[in-house]
């Protein structure tokens, strides 16, 4: 597509409210990828700014980087190499999740998940020049631990998280597009944490239309969180933080919210401050309340929240413990509820059967403009191979049809990490790699093939039909 019609379709996806999977379709239609756990492995290696390969390591030869397997249709791209030219990553980063201001699509915003070291944080990577730079304030954070979580808001703002046990923090930074070596202080970012979200393994991040934030511990248990704010034009500075509690098995069924601290953010008597531990605030409790338990989710990951019909507002929340992903209606604040939208009894398209095994380990999720809804394996190592599964949920009720792959991992020792959607281009999504073999990590872009009805002279017209989308910048 052309910058200014992309443009356009992002402005009317953005604002719309319904349901479509075109990308679920194109993939389907143009053969959907089968399992293959037998794919030759690759390394990946960089010779200068925008120049990559891929090497098979049983002596195949040497050609474009094309880490993924596909079906053919699908085109990919490494566009940036953590070993290039202009990169400012450190050795070995374990880059994960993305995000994007779709006002500048020309940067994306990732973390390193390496442990406790000044070089965590916050990065971003200029895709044009093909540099990257920190700009978390190491002299905030201190030491930074497993960088997980990375958003962009609608407040013009960066959150990153750590997802490093029942202390992990989160951060937001404040001019995220400031260069942190101005001698003007008051141009550079500016880094802020935000202990009211809670002090726990973070790794999803959502917020609702009433400003409430969601979170989750990367645990398990692990607990799902909702801060309700003190004020919901700066959501994240204070409020009330809550826990999920699900009535039905399997964390299925009607679910209410209990309170962990007081609605001014002052600790409840006999419970943990969250904001010091808000795992061991679960736990205690757990403890009192033995009959009528705060939910333990099988380590619970990433956070997408879209808006359907009629404002319906899902959670997505995969949980890579127990290889569901489930969907959480959160639209009432009072009265939340919970379905299992993706599990291995999930239909594989390329099989017409449940894709049992060979859906394992989800982890990082998004949701395109046209409510496509995507997801990573993090199974990594050598064999199983992690894959790249797309959802279709056509009635929208929670509970997806069928899976098919976009794409196979193929890099040794990898795992693909953080997903995200170009906000111009609901046909492209941008994939992080991480732990590839010597430290190799990379990014990549997919370009699915647009369905002929949604070409792009047909895009307008087609969009007047359309009503779905995302509240949020990610």
């Amino acid at each position: 597509m052309k910058l200014g019609i992309a443009a356009a379709l992002a402005a009317s996806l953005m604002s719309s409210t319904a349901m479509a999977g075109p990308v679920f379709d194109a993939l389907v239609a143009n053969g959907p990828l089968a399992a293959n756990n037998d794919v030759t492995r690759t390394d990946t290696f960089t010779t200068g700014v925008g120049q990559y390969n891929t090497v098979a390591r049983a002596g195949g030869n040497t050609g474009l980087a094309t880490p993924f397997v596909t079906n053919g249709a699908v085109q990919q791209q490494v566009i940036f190499h953590v070993q290039q030219p202009g990169s400012t990553f450190p050795a070995n980063p374990l880059i994960d999740q993305l995000a994007i201001d779709p006002s500048r699509p020309n940067f994306l915003f990732t973390t390193p998940e390496i442990g406790a070291s000044l070089q965590g944080g916050l990065y971003r990577v200029d895709l044009t020049a093909g540099t990257s730079i920190q700009i978390s304030d190491p002299n905030v954070t201190g030491p930074f631990s497993r960088g997980d979580l990375v958003r962009f808001t609608d407040r013009g703002t960066a959150l990153v998280a750590e997802e490093s046990g029942s202390g992990g923090r989160l951060f937001e930074v404040l001019n995220p597009f400031g260069d942190p070596n101005d001698p003007v202080v008051a141009n550079r970012p500016i880094t802020i944490d935000r202990p009211a979200i809670g002090r726990l393994s973070h790794e999803g991040y959502s917020i609702d239309k009433f400003g409430n934030s969601y979170v989750a511990d990367e645990n398990f248990p692990g607990g799902i969180f909702r801060l309700v704010p003190t004020n919901p034009n700066d959501p994240l500075a204070g409020g009330q933080l809550f826990a999920l509690r699900v009535s039905g098995a399997n964390n299925v069924g009607a679910a209410d919210w209990v309170a962990l601290n007081n609605p001014d953010g002052t600790p409840i008597a006999g419970i943990t401050d969250p904001t010091v531990n808000a795992r061991q605030a679960v736990a205690d409790y757990n403890a009192a309340n033995p009959n009528s338990p705060i939910s333990a989710f099988n380590r619970p990951e990433d956070f997408e929240l879209q808006t359907l019909p009629g404002g319906r507002e899902i959670l997505y929340v995969p949980t890579t413990g127990d290889n569901r992903i489930y969907a959480i209606d959160v639209t009432d604040p009072a009265a939340p509820s919970t379905k299992i939208f993706v599990d291995t009894n999930t239909i594989d398209a390329a099989t017409g059967l449940a894709v049992g095994s060979g859906f394992s380990s989800p982890d990082n999720i998004a949701i395109s403009a046209f409510g496509d809804i995507c997801v990573t394996e993090d199974i990594g190592g050598s064999n199983p191979v992690d894959d790249i599964f797309c959802a279709q949920d056509a009635d929208g009720d929670g509970v997806a049809e069928a899976i098919v792959r976009l794409g196979i991992q193929t890099t040794f020792a990898a795992e693909p990490t953080g997903i995200l959607f170009d906000p111009l281009n609901p046909f492209r999504l941008f994939v992080n790699t991480q732990h590839a073999d010597g430290g190799r990590d990379f990014i990549s872009v997919f370009s699915v093939p647009e369905p002929g009805t949604l070409g792009v002279l047909g895009a307008g017209a087609a969009l007047a039909g359309i009503a779905a989308g995302r509240r949020r910048r990610r």
